[in-house]
C-alpha cells in the first residue's frame, strides 16, 4: 500500500497533460520548455513518448502540429500506444491556453526530482540493510546521487568523448560560401569559392562576425551568403535592423540584371527593363521557394530570438548588430549582451550565425581585431570567427589622395578589389586573405579571376 501511495502522490497527471497539450496548441513554447524538461521527467510513459517525438520534430526543424506529431509517433512505432481513445485530440480540447506552460513544466520537473531522490535513498537503504555486504559504505557511495532538481551539468571526460564520437557520426559540413548555378547561357559561380576554401564555410553552432566600415560591402556579402545557402537547400533567416526586405531584394534583383537603382528612384526605367525585373522576380520565387525568410520588424533581442524560434533556420544573418535595441542604458554593453545571447541560442540549436557589424568610419587601414573593441567589451572575444573587409580604393578616396579614383567610385564604373581578412578562427589559421571583387554597378561580390588576383592581390 505504501508503494501505491507513493506512485499516486509522486507525479501530477494534470500537469504532465497540460505541458504536452500546451506544445500541441502552441508549438512556440517548446524551445523554452525543452530547456526545463527531458523525456525521462515524465512519469506517465506515453507522455514521455510524446515528448521524445516533439524533440525529434524540433531537431529536424519540422513544424510541430497534430499531423506531424502523429506521423513521428507512427515512425517511432508508438502511435497506437500513445493515442488510444483519442488521447491527443482530447489534450487539445482539455488545455485551454499555453500561457502557464512554464509553470506546468516546473511542477513536472519538481515531481521528477522528488522521484529521483527517492530512488537514490531507496538504493542506499537497500545496500545498508544488506548484512552480507561488508563494503556497503563504498557501494553506497557509488550510487548516482541526484544533483539539484535537474540534469547534472557536471560531466566526465569519457561522457564528453562519447558525445564527440556521436557528433562525428552525425557531423554536418559547414554551409559553403559558393555554389554553381546552371544557366542555359553558361554555368556560373555564385558566391566566393576562396571563402569556402580558406574558411571552410559557415559552421553550424558557431558565430561569425562580419565587420567593416560603411560602404565596404558588408550587407551585399551577407545577403549573398544567404542566397548561396538557400540554393544549397538551407533555410535562412535574414534579420535587418536597417533596410526593409523590399528595399534589399529590389536592389539585389536589379543588380543581378545590371540595372542601376537610381533609374528606379528617378522613375526612368524603360518598359523592357521593367519586364526583365518582373521576369527575374518570378525566378526568385521559383529558386527560393519559401526558404529565404526576412524579418525587418524585430529590433529587440527577445523579438529577434522569437523570430529565430519560429523560423528554425539553418543560418541566421543579423544586419547589423549595432542597431539592435537594448535594455541597458549603455548601448555598447547591450550590443555585447545581444550578441552573446544570440550566439548561445544558435549554439544550442546547432544554427549558423552571421552578425554584420559596422566599425569606426575613421578606419582607413586594414581592420584588425582591436577595431572590434569598445569601452567596456570586446566582440572579438565573443565571436568564433571574425571576418573583416577592406576596400583599398575606398580608403584612398577617404584619405583624399586619389580624386579621380574617388569620382570613379561614385560613378560605379568598374569592379574594385575587396579584401576579406580572417582575423580570428577558433578552428583554423588567422590573418588569411580572401581576395574578392566588388561590382559596384551591380552591387555584387564575387571571386577573382587569375588576372585580377595577379593585378590586385599579389
Amino acid at each position: 500500500m505504501t508503494q501505491q501511495k507513493n506512485e499516486i502522490e509522486l507525479h501530477n497527471r494534470e500537469a504532465e497533460e497540460a505541458v504536452i497539450g500546451s506544445v500541441l496548441i502552441n508549438p512556440d513554447t517548446f524551445p523554452t520548455l525543452k530547456t526545463i524538461l527531458e523525456e525521462t521527467d515524465f512519469h506517465i510513459r506515453r507522455h514521455g513518448m510524446v515528448w521524445k517525438a516533439y524533440k525529434a520534430l524540433h531537431d529536424a526543424k519540422t513544424p510541430i502540429d497534430y499531423v506531424t506529431l502523429t506521423q513521428e509517433l507512427r515512425t517511432q512505432g508508438t502511435l497506437g500506444e500513445v493515442d488510444y481513445n483519442g488521447f491527443l485530440v482530447g489534450l487539445m480540447n482539455q488545455v485551454p491556453t499555453s500561457f502557464h506552460a512554464e509553470a506546468y513544466a516546473q511542477v513536472v520537473k519538481d515531481y521528477a526530482g522528488r522521484r529521483a531522490w527517492i530512488r537514490y535513498a531507496s538504493q542506499v537503504a537497500h545496500i545498508a540493510a544488506d548484512e552480507t555486504k561488508t563494503d556497503w559504505i563504498d557501494k553506497a557511495k557509488n550510487v548516482t546521487r541526484p544533483i539539484g532538481d535537474g540534469p547534472s551539468v557536471v560531466r566526465t571526460v569519457d561522457e564528453i568523448a562519447v558525445d564527440v564520437l556521436a557528433s562525428l557520426t552525425n557531423q554536418r559540413a559547414a554551409i559553403p560560401c559558393h555554389t554553381l548555378i546552371k544557366d542555359p547561357a553558361g554555368d556560373r559561380i555564385l558566391g566566393v569559392p576562396a571563402l569556402t576554401e580558406k574558411l571552410g564555410g559557415l559552421p553550424y553552432g558557431e558565430a561569425v562576425i562580419l565587420a567593416a566600415p560603411t560602404q565596404t560591402g558588408k550587407t551585399t556579402l551577407a545577403y549573398l551568403l544567404g542566397e548561396v545557402a538557400v540554393l544549397l537547400g538551407k533555410k535562412v533567416l535574414y534579420v535587418s535592423t536597417e533596410s526593409t526586405g523590399k528595399m534589399l531584394v529590389t536592389r539585389r534583383m536589379m543588380g543581378n540584371l545590371g540595372i542601376s537603382v537610381k533609374l528606379l528612384r528617378k522613375n526612368e526605367l524603360t518598359e523592357l527593363q521593367i519586364q526583365d525585373i518582373q521576369a527575374h522576380a518570378y525566378d526568385y520565387v521559383l529558386a527560393y521557394n519559401g526558404k529565404y525568410l526576412f524579418d525587418d520588424t524585430s529590433r529587440t533581442l527577445s523579438k529577434v530570438i522569437r523570430s529565430m524560434e519560429q523560423a528554425r533556420p539553418d543560418l541566421v544573418i543579423l544586419d547589423h548588430l549595432g542597431e539592435m535595441a537594448y535594455d541597458n542604458e549603455n548601448k555598447s554593453i547591450g550590443m555585447g549582451e545581444n550578441f552573446s545571447e544570440m550566439r548561445a541560442w544558435c549554439r544550442d540549436e546547432g544554427t549558423a550565425l552571421l552578425c554584420v557589424h559596422q566599425i569606426d568610419l575613421t578606419v582607413t587601414e586594414r581592420p584588425q581585431l582591436q577595431h572590434l573593441r569598445w569601452a567596456r567589451g570586446d566582440l572579438s572575444e565573443k565571436a568564433d570567427i571574425a571576418l573583416m573587409l577592406y576596400r583599398p580604393d575606398l580608403a584612398l578616396a577617404r584619405a583624399g589622395d586619389e580624386k579621380d579614383l574617388a569620382a570613379a567610385i561614385m560613378n560605379r564604373t568598374y569592379p574594385v578589389p575587396l579584401e576579406g581578412w580572417i582575423r580570428k578562427d577558433r578552428g583554423g589559421p588567422v590573418d588569411v586573405l580572401i581576395p574578392m571583387m566588388y561590382e559596384l554597378k551591380n552591387q555584387r561580390i564575387r571571386g577573382v579571376t587569375f588576372e585580377e588576383e595577379k593585378s590586385h592581390f599579389s
